[in-house]
């Protein structure tokens, strides 16, 4: 009997012992029996946590198989940036070095290939809205410049009318919010520069018309809110009207011409014969002079019609008097 006891108090010692390692409080007053379960009860809910534990281990190391793996692509992707880079510094070198190579020559044309794309694309952005004003010292037509939806520029022209006469064209660059802009429009406006470059030129329809320039540069440069003005003249003999064309370029950073307005007019001779023929086509004299000619008729006929006859009795009369006489 002494025996088994001392067997259980040596049982409960070491349970004790293990209830304190695994920080688990016991009961002394409880039987054996009910402590050996609630042991085994923290021992299984440990197994339960080292599973999750586990698991969560698992998770770990997968992520940092992931991780490693990116740094891989990531490695991968650096070192072919620094090929393409080392590729790009032997072009320039190939391009600086001798500007006569085949690698310079191929350079050179893909950039001005690009160059071109670019400035077509910008052209083909462009768009004109119309309007005509009548002002004291002539009738102008007003072009509004836009770049795709913004409004960037607007033309003035004083419509030329006759040879010998100074006609005036500005220019004027508008300051838009480029903050509002798209990318393509943003993109497609820095490609004009800070400054625009502005080319003016009349396209005559025949050789006997010749413009001239008689005030500013044929190629000005106009900041925002700034304006740039031509004075044209035309010289020649012109015996009927004729078509006359202005066209107006941008010039961008590359130095790409990208035509932006081009307005046709008619211009007719000086002197005041050729207005009057200008007013009037070859068919309307013909049909005035006609018919000044039928009224002249009708008007002769009807005063002959209207003119008293003398009589012939009283002239005989009047010859016999006088011949006794």
């Amino acid at each position: 009997m002494k025996t088994l006891e001392e067997e259980n108090g040596h049982i409960k010692k070491q349970i004790e012992e293990l209830a304190g390692k695994l920080n688990f409080e016991t009961d002394s007053s409880a039987k054996l029996g009910q402590q050996v379960q609630s042991l085994s009860q923290v021992i299984d809910s440990m197994k339960q946590e080292r599973v999750k534990l586990s698991g969560q281990v698992e998770g770990l190391n997968q992520k940092v198989a992931d991780l490693t793996s990116e740094n891989g692509k990531l490695s991968s992707a650096l070192e072919s940036k620094e090929r393409k880079n080392k590729k790009l510094q032997s072009d320039l070198n190939s391009l600086t070095s001798n500007r006569d190579s085949l690698e310079a020559t191929y350079l050179r044309v893909k950039r001005s290939k690009e160059n071109l794309e670019r400035a077509k694309a910008v052209e083909g952005a462009m768009r004109v809205e119309r309007s005509v004003e009548d002002r004291e010292n002539g009738r102008y037509q007003i072009s509004d410049l836009h770049l795709l939806n913004q409004k960037i520029a607007v033309l003035e022209v004083q419509e030329p009318a006759y040879t010998g006469h100074d006609y005036v064209v500005s220019f004027r660059v508008e300051s838009p919010d480029t903050v509002e802009f798209t990318a393509e429009e943003r993109e497609f406006y820095e490609t004009l520069g800070e400054k625009f470059k502005v080319e003016t030129d009349w396209v005559p329809g025949s050789g006997q018309l010749e413009p001239v320039l008689k005030a500013g540069e044929k190629i000005q440069q106009v900041s925002p809110r700034e304006e740039a003005e031509w004075t044209w003249a035309f010289k020649g003999v012109l015996s009927e009207p004729e078509k006359v064309t202005l066209s107006l370029r941008l010039v961008d950073v590359d130095e790409q011409a990208l035509e932006a307005i081009s307005q046709e007019y008619q211009l007719a001779p000086s002197g005041w014969l050729a207005r009057l023929g200008g007013a009037f086509s070859l068919g309307s004299l013909l049909l005035g002079l006609g018919l000044g000619v039928v009224c002249c008729l009708v008007i002769g006929s009807v005063r002959g019609r209207t003119r008293p006859r003398r009589d012939t009795t009283t002239r005989g009369r009047e010859f016999a008097a006088q011949k006794k006489l």
